[in-house]
């Protein structure tokens, strides 16, 4: 009886407290469908835009180059591979040579498709880019959506991921960019729409594997999955995490056991490599400015106006972590953000650049468009002045359209040099050098796929014992006489020691005038006489 008297007042004096305590405000939600007429004419109109993209950025690079190119001389690696792949039925680089040096083994699996049909390699190139810039859109749509449930914010996200530069530049550069945000944004999406009773971590670890075939900083999303969910679900995390690490495995054991095997390391070449070769510049700087160095880049163009709104968005979601501005709780909600965090944070301290549009960085930007508009929209739904929100609305597609013009001139720009310094400098070396000269040189995807010759390659990609002393000049001088390599194929300001040399004798060098107009030195190519 005394027991039982104790527990009844405990349970009084708790009622007492609660009726005392409060009643949380709960921002009322609208929810917002959109019909099923409407939905159908914005994705025909999202399709419409994607074309529009397509034409607008090839067109101008067209002008500019004189033909159909990519932006990069590491997409044409990727080609490169990816021929290699179909035609010799090997994952080598150099004919002959297994190499570790791929990042995105899936993006080449992927473009090795376009070798087994008819036409141009780069309509399939260019097609594959698009299509998963629109699936981005969508899972952004999607992402927003589940995020905000309503459905005029999750097609304004989805729109603003079309227009958005970058990822417009991206989805014809021939990278692996927008495979890899299209696979973030899923697998955030799969995450976060799960309920207790509907867990699926053998989805979750696939989706995860399939992103560390892309990239290998995927992982960081996948750990920061798994540590949610020992966070959440503790004593019995043990299962679905198993399970989830099993099926990741299925898919990344094969990759990381032939890295291991060619190079002695799980990771590819290129990650060592670039972090041993820009290992100056992260001295040189602070880690602060690292850090924000990182964060800005991403915010180049029209997401700049969406600060405000992720900003009241974050503030809300700190001080009310359970009201209804997001519809998930914001501790989950907040994943996103958080591998954002990881990412700019491990770039800064491991690899801190900023060159090619900042193009590491683009990845974050899907999920700046979805919490910025989001966080906007409510954040302006809240101002009385209709004026106000229209002049937002107004401001933000303008600079949307302005920056995607812009972005169709950056990127036909970025292939007329790689057209001019690159392909043009590996269509001279076919021209005028026999098939068994070895060519040693800085940037070896031009040259790999238009003048395939033993390579030796300064960058560590299929050498990967040139990364030890990689900016060593003296040492590399060596090494190249040491391999017999007959030709240099390099930017003489990159490499200006080296150049000097006794027995280095120019023998070609374009002057390409958007290089000059930058004031670099083109590249050249130098008879090795040692």
């Amino acid at each position: 009886m005394r027991t039982g008297k104790v527990g009844s007042d405990f349970i009084h004096r708790e009622h007492s407290r609660v009726l005392r305590r409060p009643a949380p405000v709960i921002v009322p939600r609208r929810l917002y469908t959109l019909p099923a007429a409407v939905q159908l004419r914005c994705s025909l109109a999202a399709l419409t835009l994607t074309v529009a993209t397509a034409g607008l950025y090839l067109v101008l690079a067209v002008r500019l180059a004189g033909e159909l190119g990519l932006p990069l001389d590491d997409a044409w690696i990727h080609q490169t591979y990816a021929r290699n792949l179909v035609r010799l039925g090997e994952w080598v680089y150099v004919p002959g040579t297994f190499s570790a040096g791929s990042t995105a083994p899936l993006w080449t699996i992927l473009l090795s498709l376009a070798y087994l049909l008819p036409g141009s390699p780069l309509a399939w190139t260019y097609a594959l880019g698009l299509l998963f810039t629109l699936g981005t859109a969508w899972m952004g749509y999607r992402l927003s959506h589940l995020l905000f449930e309503d459905g005029r914010i999750a097609w304004a996200t989805a729109f603003a991921l079309l227009l958005e530069w970058h990822l417009a530049w991206s989805g014809v550069s021939g990278m692996e960019i927008p495979l890899y945000t299209f696979l973030v944004l899923w697998l955030i999406v799969a995450y976060l729409s799960y309920t207790p009773h509907d867990a699926r971590p053998v989805y979750w670890g696939l989706l995860g594997g399939l992103l560390m075939l892309t990239r290998p900083e995927g992982v960081l999303l996948v750990g920061l999955v798994a540590l949610h969910i020992l966070l959440t679900r503790r004593q019995a995390a043990l299962r679905p995490l198993l399970v989830m690490a099993g099926a990741w495995l299925l898919v990344v054991a094969p990759y990381l056991a032939f890295n291991w095997t060619v190079s002695g390391r799980i990771l590819p070449n290129t990650f060592y490599a670039k972090q041993a070769e820009y290992a100056a510049v992260a001295r040189q700087l602070s880690l602060g400015v690292r850090l924000a160095r990182q964060a800005l880049q991403p915010l180049v163009g029209a997401q700049m106006l969406l600060l405000p709104g992720l900003g009241w968005l974050v503030w809300q979601a700190a001080r009310h972590p359970h009201k209804s501005v997001l519809a998930r709780a914001a501790w989950e909600a907040a994943l996103p953000l958080l591998w954002g965090l990881a990412l700019i944070t491990v770039y800064a301290l491991r690899l801190p650049v900023t060159y090619q549009h900042g193009r590491y960085m683009m990845p974050l930007i899907p999920v700046i468009m979805v919490y910025g508009v989001g966080g906007t929209w409510r954040l302006v739904e809240r101002l009385p002045a209709r004026a106000v929100r229209r002049a937002w609305a107004l401001s933000f597609a303008l600079l949307l359209v302005i920056f995607w013009g812009r972005g169709a001139w950056a990127y036909a720009e970025d292939t007329a040099i790689i057209t001019c310094e690159a392909v043009e400098t590996a269509r001279w070396l076919a021209r005028n050098t026999p098939p068994d000269a070895v060519v040693a040189a800085h940037d070896i995807g031009a040259i790999g796929y238009f003048a395939p010759r033993p390579l030796v390659d300064m960058a560590g990609l299929v050498s990967p014992e040139v990364i030890s002393f990689i900016r060593d000049e003296a040492v590399l001088a060596t090494y190249l006489a040491a391999r017999g390599a007959n030709y240099l194929v390099v930017a003489p300001d990159w490499y200006p020691e080296l150049v000097r040399q006794p027995g280095v004798q120019l023998v070609y060098q374009r002057a390409c005038p958007l290089t000059q107009r930058a004031g670099y030195a083109s590249t050249a190519v130098y008879r090795l006489a040692w």
